[in-house]
């Protein structure tokens, strides 16, 4: 009796995209992989251009980093831009699993992430262009009111997911939430001077953007492979 030849084509798993050939891309898929590039560049050059041409301040003090613009040191502001960077990750990784959310039809663990990263992506800004004590404080009227705006997005987030805040590793966000309000708390009511001050607002607020971070990355990781043993059939 014959045996049945058995199929070496593994059955294709649900929202696994099967037009990436891992042997490469052709020189037309290539050069599509451009296309948007000419917005992004046009967007660069549309700055580069109001930068040159702008009157309100130097070009210099547009292009050129900070400290060499006021001949500090090549360290100064390390914590600071160190911080930054910090945050960048945790935006990254946000985006990076609300995307494999919504390729995997979980429609709600997307949105949330999605938010999420915008409302981390409004913190970067702030932190990067001092918008609480600049542009927004103008706006505001005060400090404490500017530093409220700059927020709205992250208490907006909490309410609208809380549920989804739930399933996650939520201690980690409490702990990063507790670091990063004692420090505003501390910058709008004790409005420190000196350096053990400045280092107990400016430290809890360095340890908060390193929790807020992980906190993203672990919850990224988690519907990752959840979505990945889902797609196996494996209990997640």
């Amino acid at each position: 009796m014959e045996r049945q030849a058995t199929s070496t084509v593994a059955p294709k798993q649900p929202g696994v995209d099967k037009t990436v050939d891992r042997r490469g891309f052709s020189l037309r898929q290539q050069l599509l992989s451009l296309t948007p590039l000419v917005l992004v560049w046009g967007a660069g050059i549309a700055v580069l251009v109001v930068a040159r041409f702008q009157r309100a301040t130097s070009l210099s003090s547009l292009v050129l980093d900070p400290g060499f613009v006021g001949g500090q040191p090549w360290y100064t502001g390390a914590i600071s831009n160190l911080g930054l960077l910090i945050w960048a990750t945790g935006v990254t990784f946000a985006g990076a699993g609300a995307w494999v959310a919504n390729r995997i039809g979980r429609t709600s663990a997307a949105h949330f992430l999605a938010v999420g990263a915008f409302a981390t992506l409004v913190l970067v800004f702030d932190d990067a262009f001092r918008l609480h004590v600049g542009p927004v404080r103008q706006l505001m009227g005060t400090k404490a009111a500017a530093q409220a705006l700059v927020v709205l997005p992250v208490g907006l987030w909490l309410a609208v997911f809380y549920r989804d805040v739930l399933r996650t590793r939520w201690m980690l966000l409490l702990v990063a939430l507790g670091s990063l309000g004692v420090s505003v708390l501390v910058d709008v009511v004790a409005n420190p001077i000196g350096d053990t001050a400045l280092l107990a607002e400016d430290g809890l607020k360095f340890l908060g953007i390193l929790t807020w971070s992980y906190y993203f990355a672990v919850t990224a990781r988690d519907i990752a492979a959840s979505a990945i043993s889902s797609g196996l059939g494996r209990t997640p």
